[in-house]
């Protein structure tokens, strides 16, 4: 999103005025589903923890 400079001189965030600079608008994802949480949820969740790190190998094989 756009932080512009407004007729008046002040910075607004995604207002009217000039681009000046740019941000990232973020939005907060359910807590619920972080990793630590899901980790809790016991030995059934050992698929998960097994693809993540076949994933995480797999980019670091390719990365330079």
């Amino acid at each position: 999103m756009p932080i512009t400079r407004e007729p008046d001189g002040r910075l607004a965030l995604d207002g009217h005025g000039t681009p000046v600079e740019w941000a990232v608008e973020m939005r907060r994802f359910d807590e619920s589903a972080t990793l630590d949480q899901l980790a809790a949820g016991g030995p059934d969740r050992c698929g998960l923890a097994d693809a993540l790190g076949r994933a995480v190998a797999a980019a670091h094989a390719t990365a330079p």
